[in-house]
């Protein structure tokens, strides 16, 4: 037995005391019985030991603070930084998760998508208390017919459907998600990202790095299975360097997180770099689709039987009633976060962008810049998204996010149409002195370019810019971030070569472009899609 104070030497001395009908026990090692003074034998002495030494345990008891079994989180760790470390979490925390997912999400049971086996574990459940009930009233008929139905359901469960071939998925992304090419079209790009985890497994930030590595292989492996992926290049964040990792996150593939971490995780990225598979970032998987213009229902379409597809290889972490448990409570549920990118620069040049943008946040949208989040805002270009993930279907998410853009999109072409007709100089002048800072400068940020950039991008609404299109203004202002910069010199920079060669690359690619006669007189159209406002 070992020392009741200093819990490491086994304990010589068992003293016990009773007291008005009650005993305490205390058992001691040599060493701690004569620090306390154990050489007065008077029972004043031994009650002032057993109460000093109780107090003290219940000190310690208190201090130490209750912990997950599943991965060692302590509930103080929690509280700080509000992030589980793996599926337990959610079970020992329960408690204290209830007012923290109620601020975050609009609902608390999971509405959303099921992964199958839990579909198939559900209707065992109910077929074997059928089965019960038909043999205890003697319905034997029926109890075969209901064991067939069981007998069935483990078959396909552990005999999953094959893969959908290349050719199957080849017509997910058409309807209504093809993309817009409109040279004024609001809304540049869509993006649906799915956060998952695997059953049984800490998830990244408490897994040891062998399990971390253990998971990059079979996580990989998995991928590498399967027709929709088949192709696609598999990027540990160890094998990159600084550059090419800041190229991936510039380009949307990564996230900032991925950026700064280096062992057993990285990214799977599709041929077309159209879907990327981020593993072992702030969960397992995080699968994520974009595309240009406005195509929610296509990407949700395409990850959606990406997500079924992988799921019998790798089981989730899954929970009735909070939907796919993931590291930050904030995306249990559905996992899903739906986003569209908007360019604004109307509303921002008649001072009416704050007050837009505090408008969307009140109904439950969050607003981040270009690259999302932590990013701030540059060239007019805002991500607008979900807040919750728990209590709504996926199909809400997107109808509810898809009116909100409609709106912001409706709002943004009729500011385009007061500036033409209230601040036409004011307008012309923005658009010319764009054109001329990118053709002239000497030096520019990668936030000057991206405003510059934004300016001709508006001139293309009405016809301003001659021989320049938006998707080549979007690839511009990608190619002007610091990571494609330094690429392209093949070496790391400090900001100020970066700013110069930035404004050398720039004025060379747009010398092939032209203002239009009504940059330069008066002549100016309405932007295709605005309405007159009266």
């Amino acid at each position: 037995m070992k020392c009741d104070l200093c819990k490491k030497n086994e304990a010589t001395l068992h003293v016990k005391q009773v007291s008005e009908g009650s005993m305490r026990a205390l058992s001691l090692c040599e060493t701690c019985a004569r620090e306390k003074g154990l050489n007065d034998p008077s029972p004043l002495a031994l009650t002032n030991l057993l109460l000093g030494i109780g107090a003290s345990l219940a000190s310690r008891d208190a201090s130490s603070p209750r912990k997950c079994p599943g991965c060692g989180t302590r509930i103080t760790e929690f509280k700080k930084g509000v992030r589980m470390g793996c599926a337990t979490c959610y079970e020992i925390f329960a408690e204290e998760l209830k007012p923290i997912l109620r601020r975050m999400h609009p609902g608390s049971q999971h509405v959303g998508k099921v992964p199958a086996s839990e579909q198939t574990n559900a209707e065992l459940a109910e077929l074997q208390k059928a089965l019960a009930q038909a043999v205890a009233v003697q319905n034997f008929e029926e109890a075969a017919r209901l064991r067939d139905r069981m007998y069935a359901l483990r078959a396909s469960a552990e005999c999953p459907r094959p893969n959908r071939t290349a050719e199957e998925l080849s017509g997910i992304s058409s309807g209504p998600g093809t993309p817009d090419q409109n040279p004024e079209s609001v809304a540049i790009s869509s993006r649906v990202r799915l956060a998952r985890n695997l059953k049984g497994v800490p998830f990244p930030n408490r897994a040891s790095p062998r399990i971390r590595r253990e998971l990059w292989d079979r996580i990989t492996q998995a991928i590498g299975r399967l027709p929709l992926m088949r192709g696609a290049v598999p990027l540990p964040m160890a094998a990159l360097n600084r550059i090419d990792r800041e190229i991936l996150w510039e380009r949307h593939v990564i996230s900032r997180e991925l950026v700064d971490k280096e062992e057993n995780c990285g990214v799977v990225v599709s041929s077309d770099e159209r879907v990327s598979i981020l593993v072992n970032e702030e969960d397992h998987l995080r699968l994520q689709a974009i595309q240009p213009g406005i195509g929610l229902r296509a990407l949700w379409s395409l990850l959606n039987t990406l997500d079924s597809e992988i799921e019998p290889l790798l089981p989730y972490a899954f929970s009735p009633s909070l939907g796919y448990l993931t590291a930050c409570p904030s995306n249990a549920g559905t996992g899903m976060r739906a986003s569209v990118m908007v360019h604004l620069p109307g509303l921002r040049l008649l001072n009416e962008l704050e007050p837009t943008l505090r408008g969307l946040e009140r109904l439950g949208v969050v607003v981040r810049g270009m690259q999302g989040e932590g990013s701030d805002a540059m060239g007019d270009l805002f991500q607008l998204s979900n807040a919750g993930t728990l209590g709504l279907t996926e199909n809400t998410v997107l109808e509810r996010l898809e009116k909100v853009v409609a709106e912001v999109v409706r709002h943004e072409q009729n500011a385009r149409q007061r500036l033409l007709e209230q601040r036409r100089v004011y307008l012309l002048d923005y658009v010319a002195r764009a054109y001329a800072l990118l053709t002239h400068a000497h030096v520019l940020t990668s936030r000057e370019a991206a405003d510059m950039l934004s300016a001709l991008r508006l001139g293309l609404s009405y016809d301003l810019i001659r021989n320049l299109t938006a998707s080549e203004i979007q690839s511009m202002i990608t190619r002007m971030q610091p990571g494609h910069i330094q690429r392209s010199m093949g070496r790391l920079m400090p900001s100020e070569q970066r700013d110069a060669i930035r404004a050398r690359l720039l004025g060379e690619w747009l010398k092939r472009i032209r203002l239009a006669a009504g940059a330069r007189r008066r002549r100016l159209r309405r932007p295709r899609g605005a309405k007159v406002v009266s």
